[in-house]
């Protein structure tokens, strides 16, 4: 073990490290009313590695539930990134929607994969014109290209861009100068024609 927290403990066993949530395990439980009184006193790192824990759990309870939209509505948009999967399962898509698109403004030029992959998977009407919207604005910076494939991924997601769109797209960014979002992109590929082949696309 290399590190423990209240919440986390990290694990190596020489070649290869990965994190565990105690609040996944059920050794770490907190609920509302305590998170609230609390959370003012947290540092960033302390808020941040609770949402991580959080993040990793796989079912939420109502009273976890809420305590999810807390750190929600109570982060900013490097925690958001970080429960953004988790909090597109919520039931309140509306509200999941605003504090999703609102985080992805608050970032800026910042990498925030995990904020548009759940855009992806969250079934809210407006998801699929705001990504639509938000690669054009992407592919227009050069700078922020890592953002653009993260966005045609989640995009394809809805099928909203197709096999054809997203993979034109994609390998025009597979040529960008910076070696990460090549590479990046190369990956996107990769599971766009696996997605291909086991019949996940519905049309180009």
């Amino acid at each position: 073990m290399q590190r423990e927290t209240k919440w986390t403990r990290l694990l190596s066993n020489g070649n290869f490290s990965w994190q565990t949530s105690k609040l996944d395990s059920g050794e770490a439980s907190i609920d509302l009313s305590d998170l609230r009184s609390v959370w003012p006193t947290w540092s960033d790192e302390e808020r941040f590695d609770f949402a991580s824990a959080l993040s990793a759990k796989g079912q939420f309870s109502a009273e976890e539930q809420a305590v999810l939209r807390f750190v929600a509505e109570n982060g900013d948009w490097l925690l958001l990134d970080t429960i953004a999967f988790a909090l597109a399962l919520l039931p309140e898509k509306d509200r999941t929607f605003q504090l999703l698109t609102r985080a992805i403004r608050d970032a800026g030029e910042a990498r925030v994969p995990n904020l548009y992959n759940a855009l992806g998977v969250l079934t809210h009407p407006s998801a699929g014109e705001f990504l639509e919207t938000e690669t054009k604005h992407l592919l227009a910076n050069i700078d922020i290209g890592a953002n653009a494939v993260n966005c045609i991924g989640a995009l394809s997601s809805l099928y909203r861009l197709g096999r054809d769109g997203a993979l034109e797209l994609l390998h025009a960014l597979k040529q960008h100068p910076d070696s990460d979002i090549a590479s990046l992109s190369a990956a996107q590929i990769a599971i766009l024609m696996q997605s291909d082949r086991d019949g996940k696309f519905s049309g180009n």
